[in-house]
Parts: structure tokens; C-alpha cells; sequence
């Protein structure tokens, strides 16, 4: 957002509803007796700038059938759904020793009582 020069009315981005990263370069803070050190929110909205510029990039690329910037090979790709498929087995594995071992504790439990 920026605030329109010498009013008190707030102006949203270009109309749609989204901020660009010129609305955030021109965004202006009133100053007050106790406000932000006005050095630290300049460096802060040039971050913010810096990287909604690279979102919207990526963005526009993605949109247009580019590939991502952290492309796999489908090698790549086979071989983390086999690893993902391993560490499933032995969660499911795990998870059922330990309702075993929770259920011979009930019964246990049930018998001493």
C-alpha cells in the first residue's frame, strides 16, 4: 500500500488487489515520536522488493510451461517415490509394533486390576 502524498488516504496496490514491488517501493510511513528506525523499514521493503520481483518472475515463467528453478531429472524423481515408499513401509511397520505393545499394556493393565 502507499499513501497518497499530502492526504491521509490510503491507496491498494494497481487495482486488482495485489501489491507490485513499485507499490512497496513507494509506500511512504508518516513519522511519529516513537515510530521504526526509518533505515531499518527501507531496508526491510528493498528486501520485500527484491524478492516479490523474483516470485513474479518465477511465477510468469511457470505460467508460460517453463520449468521450475529446482527441476528433477525423472530419475531423480523415481527414486525419491521409492524412498518415500520405504520410510511409509516402515512407519506403517513401526506403527504397528507400537499398537501391539499398547495393547499387551492394556492387558496387562486389565489383568492386574
Amino acid at each position: 500500500m502507499r499513501k497518497k502524498r499530502g492526504g491521509d488516504d490510503v491507496v491498494q496496490g494497481d487495482g486488482d488487489g495485489r501489491v507490485t514491488p513499485e507499490d512497496v517501493q513507494q509506500v511512504e510511513f508518516r513519522l511519529s515520536f516513537r515510530g521504526y528506525n526509518e533505515r531499518d523499514v527501507d531496508a526491510f521493503l528493498d528486501r520485500i522488493t527484491a524478492d516479490l520481483s523474483s516470485y513474479l518472475d518465477e511465477l510468469g515463467r511457470l505460467r508460460s510451461g517453463g520449468a521450475p528453478a529446482t527441476a528433477f531429472a525423472p530419475g531423480d524423481v523415481a527414486e525419491a517415490q521409492g524412498q518415500a515408499g520405504q520410510i511409509i513401509s516402515r512407519a506403517r511397520e513401526q506403527a504397528a509394533a507400537i499398537v501391539r505393545q499398547a495393547e499387551q499394556q492394556a492387558a496387562a493393565i486389565r489383568a492386574g486390576a
